[in-house]
């Protein structure tokens, strides 16, 4: 293992890839991707927690739309809830005028576009599974 150095963003960005994945907690470097091959279930375990961790919406009990007026709390996970990417690549690129993120859009509906001021929201990234499925 690689002695404790301090590293600066720049270089951290450069070790976002399958291979590799690194992020500061509590100021410390970890490489997440080198955890993967240290798990006692490796990228097995890896692959099935995903595969769990999916969710089909289907509307079946009603449940949807979330009647804002009735609940108290809310937790909203995802990495992606936050980024704006409503666009493709290359011919179909395309910058937009106005974007709404789906977490933006969530929150204006449960609190009426900020008018109900008692509604908790919890947000949370959740984890980025995407390096370690084969």
């Amino acid at each position: 293992m690689e002695s404790l150095r301090i590293r600066e963003r720049s270089e951290l960005a450069e070790h976002i890839s399958l291979q590799s994945y690194w992020v500061i907690i509590d100021q410390i470097v970890y490489d997440l991707a080198s955890f993967v091959e240290f798990h006692p279930g490796g990228p097995r375990i890896n692959r099935q927690l995903a595969g769990e961790s999916i969710v089909l919406l289907k509307n079946n009990s009603g449940i949807l739309p979330i009647p804002s007026d009735e609940i108290e709390e809310i937790a909203l996970l995802g990495p992606n809830l936050k980024n704006g990417a409503y666009c493709g690549g290359g011919s179909a690129q395309l910058n937009s005028y106005y974007v709404v993120t789906n977490y933006q859009g969530i929150v204006d509906r449960l609190t009426n576009n900020g008018h109900r001021k008692d509604m908790k929201i919890n947000y949370e990234v959740g984890v980025h599974s995407w390096g370690f499925l084969p």
